[in-house]
């Protein structure tokens, strides 16, 4: 499943990590790029914008406050 995740904070950075650890191919957006070096370090596919995260995915996770 192509999931695609708007925020890597708290909570949905270690569900993100998670998903791929599933076999998921994911999709993240986040306003800092630095949050998502754990995950693209494993092969995950950087989004410049939350449309395009939501563009290449199945399902959206969001977590943004």
């Amino acid at each position: 499943m192509r999931i695609g995740f708007i925020g890597l904070g708290t909570m949905d950075g270690p569900a993100a990590l998670n998903r791929i650890k599933g076999g998921h191919d994911l999709s993240v957006c986040d306003l800092d790029k630095t949050r998502a070096e754990e995950h693209l370090a494993l092969g995950v596919t950087w989004a410049e914008t939350p449309a395009a995260a939501a563009q290449a995915a199945d399902i959206v996770f969001t977590m943004v406050f």
